[in-house]
């Protein structure tokens, strides 16, 4: 499990470097990214093993990160959170085929068996 890489992206800088430690800390090899944008020029999409993004954020929101990601990487599971969480968002995560809805504060521990989970 190791070498399992995961892309983070999410504008907050001390929830991304939180999130980055705690996979550290499980083995999983992080990279964080502060906006879809750089995830999306970067030549992490195309080896990681899963994608954990915001929901809101500037530029591209967590859902059209996704849609992107789903048209340049089909299958890679995309793991949505959000510190403000609705139905609305919540039914369209899950029509666009997200692996998971996390809600912030991230539980860490739902968060590596989850990653388990879509990656293993």
């Amino acid at each position: 499990m190791a070498s399992k890489m995961v892309g983070i992206v999410d504008d907050d800088d001390d929830v991304r470097t939180s999130i980055e430690s705690l996979l550290r800390s499980a083995g999983y090899r992080p990279y964080g990214f502060s906006d879809a944008e750089s995830f999306l020029a970067s030549a992490h999409l195309d080896v990681v093993d899963c994608l954990l993004t915001d929901f809101n954020m500037p530029g591209l929101n967590g859902l059209e990160l996704q849609d992107a990601v789903a048209r340049r990487r089909p299958g890679l599971p995309v793991i949505l959170m959000t510190a403000y969480p609705t139905d609305a968002v919540r039914n369209e995560a899950h029509h666009q085929g997200v692996a998971d809805f996390l809600v912030k504060p991230i539980d860490g521990d739902r968060l590596i068996d989850k990653l388990e989970e879509v990656i293993c």
